[in-house]
């Protein structure tokens, strides 16, 4: 096989302009495969002019030109023409044979009457004889084919070899047929056919309009005779350019364009420009070209600025001048004109108006041009990428446009000719070509029956489906499941099609998550599984309305089958005999026959079905759940010749269900009476009656005097009073079950859960215990701590989004921007690579669920940060929360927490049937403070269902606690029973084996003022709380469990949340370079978590299995006091970076007094907060220095107290408080030389398509001092002409943005928002709109207009918005 060679690009590439326009060209292509079948020329006038007859004769049989459809005679002159050596023949037989259609019954005049067995090597071989000749279909076929491997060598570069010349012809014939346009015209599609790609559905027999287009025209110029300008500058485009079937007519486009332009259009003047440029329709004339292209470019129209761009290019009616034209090319380009990038691309690939050229910005603009369509550019793309000249040498960018470029040439109107003829072979012919829509088209006929072709159709049909699903058609993939369902052309397989489903259920399909639902009901290829059945089947409803119905009658028959379920093993023996029918009413019945057959059955019964791809389907296809026979209505009255029959079941069993009941109510008050006899001293015949009695139905007696719950808890609370608190860790704790190391060559899957407010004393079993039941229950968590190893000198941070932040970049929570939990202050800056970015770049499936708290504005939510799969709820509402999921929002019903907890378990159901590993990220907002619905009930509450508030209410008067401490016990019980779902999922699963399950707490307990006494809630007497730096606030729970981690072990090594994501990279085996980031600061906990050697008996290892560099470290903690959202660094250097060092950084003097702490602890005003030692904490071995007080303390055992009682005093007290404090200073310089700490968040414009961001005013990285005062969550003081606040932003995308401001007012003000460098928004020359925003004294948004911005370029952008005028 000779190798493909595009030789020497610099030299076999070619650029050259056709019409004024450059065009690369590969100068040959070596095609592979046809090499070995190239025919030699055949000679002869005998047999030129036969093939000339015999090509005429099948042209006009094969298409009805000027004689009848005659399928089966063209197949004869076709096999004839090809064996004669004819390309296009070979062709043609070739895709015949592909889809069994060279059979001689195959056609019956202009009908497929029969689908005969495909002959592939035939087809093939015919396929590289037409290639090797030329023919450009064949060529394309076999591209197509080498793409997928079908039947041929999976090749990109082969298929590259054979869609090139295809490709190039078609760019050729998009040139010429623009030329006639004069030298204005470019090759961006115009001359090509018009494709109309109609996507067939079950609706499609009701007729194809194809004279629409012409009825639109008609209401335009309705519209446009009336004087309106904008249908005016309409019709005359369509007109001018004879697009969607509209014939030229440049004198009647003139008309209406002057008229338009007449009254100011700019678009009007533009494409007058261009017809004057042109001549089209009218004398050549430069000067009124120029003219026209200056009037529409003043208005900043792209059209007109692109024009005068080609005029100065081209020296046409001015003088030449490349750095006009490339000046007005970038200016169309910005605005997203394509012709205007195609030009720059060829400017840059020349050098022209630039001292030297770059092949880079070339191919930006080229691929900017492609992707709007421009056939020259995708053509010039393509090569790029083939040679490597501009962008890295890649195979599949390349084959992607040149076979979109093969999918708009002359090959993809048989395309068309099938919308218009609905089946004459011509789809079948699109289909071959790869082209997707024309395969689902086939496929979708063929099932429904329309070619009558006989029983090998439905083969035919799945293979066509499975083209189309591999392309990226998810109905495609959808049917392709129904056909392994049913068996339709394949074997019948449900494990199958249940896999096939799935694949289209991740990719958001109703339909599949109704047939997943369906499938578990029946356990068809899947376990039988109500509870999920339930839940696919309201996935359904919530992704597609119009499954409403269908989801509603199939949740009835689900409650009836889990009734069935329930009663059937307690029927009593006289019913018995109803259980064989009622059973064959649960069990699957699928109807046989092919799909299509199915179709027309249900069709004559006045209902279309679409086997699971269709609404209308689904409802028909519940009669086979109910075993009414399945789809097909022959089937229904063959099966029952009384539907009666069945719904007597029905009532039957309703029936059978209220005698039960009522024999339950009566047993009960006989069991009821029985207890009473014997327990209320009757006599002592009557006690023997009532023992014989509950004995003859079953009732257990009790034994002796029962003690009642006020006897157990009086001892319980004469046991506390004698006994001190002690910890539930200081006696020896049952151990679980390990689980075994991880099987070699096996990726680990990870859980980590965080929850919030959750302190060390928030936990059952570390809950020091008094003898009383006034404790928090926590069961789940507590099995769970035991079945692990406990590190209980575990450190996070004082509050949660520093905590997440460490946990999420294994980094100090201020290097990466995070310095408060609102101010601008709660944003992980976008230099920072999260877990989710890291283990999706080492090839894990990443998802969230839960609480973010580390950004709140377009590109810092979890779904732009490495999270595929993410459902985010608003914070903090526990009833109907209103949940993103992967930024779109979606209004949930029910219990927050329980709802969040369905979600993850279907994800996790997905990822059981693949063979990737997963990280998951579960953050509960539980115990945070909340409400069940917005605004309702008090602020300083715990939200929780009510049956767990009364078990724990009753204690707050019995024991003296404060009710907000129930509440606190109460959401801890409700969280700890949604984990437990969690931990008992994982332990029926698959993953039990081969998961790392980590849970923790974000921060210490969260005390509310006045929650008294503290000994209650906190009885481990630690000091402070969340938001402190004391032990109470930082120290807390860590459990890790999972494959080759020791049961039942508490390890006392100094350990900090960053060391989350290197402990997770180590037991994944990945390393850390997997994805370049900047250096992590947390250790890795391998050497602690998978110890190795059998436990210590007592369960305490203490440090034994600590590491030099883990027992040496600082762990460092800073509470939020010394910084505030007014905290803005002065800003510094050409790109406005914050100048470091500078005062306000200063460790002894600098930070600023955080207004809502000071307010919230009732401090003074000039309470002493500055210098960053006041807020920063150290934890070293045994010690714990707190900067406030500048005093160190030794913690033993359980005990970590900050009190007089463990203070270390003397010299050895001023020694370690130098060690300490000398490394708490080290540990802030590093953050301060860090170049991203203690950043405001940059807003990004046009991220990704994103088309909204919030510009949070709290996020300004600069303001006016002493006037303008930043807020948690807003900004208020303007007051004076100059009062600004400035944003860092980045304009991803070019184009016109609508701009609100949402604020209150007491009186109007003038105001301007201005977009660009720092530079030119004081000179006054950044894009800016000025409005009046009038007064306002409710908070509410004001449209004050659009702006037109750049993207930006290597110049940093900023967004300033200043008060512009006084005050009225």
């Amino acid at each position: 096989m000779a190798a493909t060679s595009y030789g020497s690009v610099g030299e076999r590439i070619a650029a050259f302009f056709v019409g004024g326009a450059p065009r690369l060209r590969v100068e040959e292509v070596v095609y592979s495969p046809g090499d070995r079948f190239r025919l030699q020329t055949v000679s002869g006038g005998v047999v030129h002019l036969q093939l000339g007859i015999i090509m005429k004769d099948f042209e006009k049989n094969n298409r009805g030109k000027g004689v009848d459809v005659n399928h089966k005679l063209s197949l004869e002159l076709f096999r004839r023409a090809a064996e004669l050596g004819d390309a296009e023949a070979q062709g043609a037989m070739a895709m015949r044979m592909a889809f069994g259609l060279h059979h001689s019954n195959s056609f019956e005049g202009s009908s497929i009457r029969h689908f005969g067995r495909p002959d592939e090597a035939s087809a093939l071989l015919h396929y590289y004889f037409g290639a090797a000749n030329g023919d450009a279909f064949s060529r394309a076929a076999l591209g197509y084919r080498h793409t997928f491997g079908l039947g041929v060598p999976k090749s990109c570069w082969t298929a590259v070899s054979y869609y090139q010349p295809v490709a190039e012809a078609v760019v050729q014939e998009a040139v010429d047929a623009y030329k006639t346009q004069g030298p204005l015209g470019s090759s961006s599609g115009h001359g090509l056919p018009q494709i109309e790609r109609i996507r067939l559905n079950v609706h499609a027999n009701q007729g194809i309009k194809p004279d629409r287009q012409r009825e639109v025209l008609q209401y335009y110029q309705y519209s446009a005779d009336r004087g309106n300008i904008d249908a005016q500058t309409a019709v005359g485009t369509l007109l001018n350019l004879g697009t969607h079937g509209v014939s030229r007519d440049h004198s009647a486009a003139a008309h209406y364009l002057a008229r338009a332009a007449a009254a100011g259009n700019d678009e009007a003047m533009a494409h007058l420009g261009h017809m004057h440029g042109a001549g089209m329709g009218m004398p050549q004339d430069f000067a009124k070209a120029h003219q026209y292209f200056s009037q529409s470019a003043a208005r900043n129209n792209p059209l007109g600025l692109y024009g005068l761009g080609y005029l100065f290019l081209s020296g046409s009616g001015v003088e030449q001048n490349h750095e006009l034209a490339l000046k007005y090319f970038q200016q169309a380009a910005e605005q997203g004109d394509r012709d205007a990038h195609f030009y720059l691309g060829a400017m840059y690939m020349h050098g022209l108006g630039m001292r030297r050229r770059s092949l880079s910005k070339a191919f930006m603009h080229y691929f900017q041009a492609a992707q709007a369509g421009h056939v020259q550019a995708m053509y010039n793309t393509a090569v790029m990428h083939m040679a490597g000249k501009g962008t890295p040498k890649s195979c599949k960018p390349a084959l992607s446009n040149l076979k979109a470029l093969v999918e708009k040439g002359p090959l993809a109107a048989s395309l068309q000719a099938g919308h218009e003829a609905f089946f004459r072979g011509q789809h079948g012919q699109a289909s071959e070509l790869g082209m997707e829509i024309g395969q689902s088209n086939a496929a979708w006929m063929l099932d429904r029956g329309f070619a009558h072709a006989g029983h090998q159709a439905a083969s035919v049909a799945t293979a066509l489906f499975k083209r189309s699903a591999e392309q990226g058609n998810v109905m495609s993939l959808l049917q392709l499941g129904d056909c392994y369902y049913y068996g339709s052309g394949v074997e019948q397989d449900w494990v199958r099609a249940s896999a096939i489903y799935y694949e289209a259920y991740k990719e958001r399909s109703a339909e599949a998550m109704f047939n997943l639902g369906y499938m578990h009901e029946y356990g068809a290829g899947v376990p039988q599984d109500l509870d999920l059945a339930r839940r696919f089947y309201g996935m359904a409803k919530h992704a597609n309305a119009d499954a409403a119905l269908p989801v509603y009658l199939a949740n009835a028959w689900l409650r009836l089958h889990e009734w069935w379920r329930w009663l059937r093993p307690r029927l009593p023996a006289a019913l018995q005999v109803i259980v064989v029918p009622v059973d064959w009413l649960f069990q699957l019945h699928p109807v046989p026959g092919s799909p299509a057959a199915r179709s027309f059955a249900a069709a004559a019964a006045g209902s279309d079905v679409a086997l699971g791809s269709e609404w209308d389907g689904l409802v028909w296809r519940l009669a086979e759940a109910t075993g009414l026979g399945g789809l097909s209505v022959g089937a229904l009255i063959e099966e029952y010749q009384d539907v009666g029959e069945t719904l007597l079941l029905l009532v039957l069993m309703a029936v059978l269900l209220l005698v039960l009941r009522i024999r339950r109510q009566r047993q009960q008050a006989l069991e009821q009476q029985v207890r009473a006899a014997l327990a209320q001293g009757a006599p002592p015949e009557e006690q023997q009656l009532a023992a014989a009695i509950a004995a003859q139905i079953g009732m257990q007696i009790p034994q002796g005097p029962a003690a009642t719950a006020g006897d157990a808890a009086a001892a319980a609370t004469a046991a506390g009073a004698a006994a001190a608190a002690r910890s539930a860790l200081s006696e020896p704790q049952p151990k679980g079950v390990p689980i075994p190391p991880l099987a070699a060559g096996k990726w680990p899957n990870f859980i980590v859960i965080l929850t919030d407010d959750q302190g060390w004393d928030d936990v059952g079993m570390l809950y020091p215990r008094d003898g009383t039941p006034a404790h928090p229950n926590t069961p789940n968590l507590d099995s769970f701590i035991r079945n692990g190893v406990l590190f209980d000198n575990f450190y996070t941070t004082p509050m949660c989004a520093q905590s997440r932040a460490a946990l999420l970049t294994g980094r100090s929570y201020p290097k990466t921007g995070t310095m408060l939990v609102s101010g601008g202050y709660d944003f992980i800056n976008r230099a920072e690579v999260t877990a989710g970015r890291f283990m999706q770049a080492a090839g894990y499936k990443t998802a969230h669920f839960g609480k973010w708290h580390n950004g709140r504005s377009l590109g810092y939510e979890p779904w732009h940060v490495g999270f595929e799969e993410s459902w985010q709820p608003e914070q903090y509402i526990h009833l109907d929360n209103l949940m993103q999921h992967n930024g779109e929002y979606v209004q949930t019903h029910g219990l927050m927490e329980q709802v969040l907890m369905d979600k993850m378990l279907t994800w996790l159901d997905y990822q059981a049937g693949s063979s990737q590993p997963f990280f998951l990220y579960y953050a509960p907002n539980a115990i945070h403070r909340g409400s069940m619905r917005p605004g309702e009930g008090p602020k300083w509450t715990r939200p929780s269902p009510e049956a767990y508030k009364a078990k724990y209410r009753p204690l707050a008067a019995q024991y003296g606690i404060s009710p907000s401490t129930t509440e606190v016990w109460a959401m801890l019980e409700y969280m700890d029973d949604v984990l437990g779902r969690l931990f008992e999922y994982l332990d029926g699963s698959a993953f039990k084996q081969d998961t790392y399950v980590m849970v923790m707490s974000d921060n210490g307990s969260e005390m509310f003022l006045g929650e008294l006494p503290k000994s209650k809630r906190m009885p481990s007497r630690m000091q402070g709380y969340k938001r402190d730096v004391e032990e109470g606030g930082v120290r807390n729970y860590l459990t890790i469990s999972g494959p080759g981690v020791q049961a039942g072990v508490i390890d006392s090594t100094l350990t900090d949340i960053t060391d989350i994501l290197p402990t997770i990279a180590a037991l994944a085996g990945i390393s850390e370079n997997a994805l370049p980031h900047k250096p992590w600061d947390g250790i890795s906990l391998q050497n602690l978590v998978l110890a190795g050697d059998e436990a210590p008996s007592s369960g305490r290892r203490g440090t034994s299995k600590a590491t030099q560099q883990q027992l040496e470290r600082f762990v460092f903690s800073m509470g939020p006091m010394c910084w505030d959202a007014n905290s803005v660094p002065k800003l510094a250097g050409d790109r406005r970076q914050i100048e470091r060092p500078q005062p306000l950084l200063n460790f002894d003097s600098g930070g600023y007094a955080n207004r809502e702490l000071v307010k919230y602890y009732n401090l003074s005003a000039d309470a002493k907060l500055q210098g960053f030692q006041n807020c920063i904490g150290v934890r070293h071995k045994e010690y714990k220095w707190i900067g406030r007080t500048n005093k160190v303390y030794r913690f033993q055992g359980d005990s970590h107290i900050e009190l007089p009682c463990n203070e270390v005093t003397g010299e050895e007290g001023k020694r370690l408080a130098k060690l300490m404090s000398d490394a708490a200073r080290a540990w802030w310089k590093s953050i301060v030389q860090d170049p991203d700490s203690m950043t405001k968040p940059v807003f990004y414009l046009g991220l990704s398509g994103w088309s909204v961001t919030n510009f949070l005013p709290d996020g300004a990285h600069e303001r006016t001092p002493g006037r303008v005062t930043l807020l948690a969550n807003g900004a208020h003081g303007f007051s004076n002409v100059g009062d600004r606040l400035c944003f860092a932003a980045q304009v991803e995308m070019a184009g016109s943005y609508e701009v609100v401001v949402i604020y209150t007012a007491k009186s109007q003000g003038t105001f301007k928002l201005s977009v660009g460098s720092f530079d030119r928004i004081k000179a006054g020359a950044a894009p800016s709109l000025t409005a009046q925003l009038p007064a306002l004294s409710i908070l509410g948004g004001q449209y004050i207009g659009s702006i037109d911005l750049p993207a930006s370029g290597s110049d940093k952008t900023e967004t300033c918005f200043e008060m512009f005028a006084a005050r009225l």
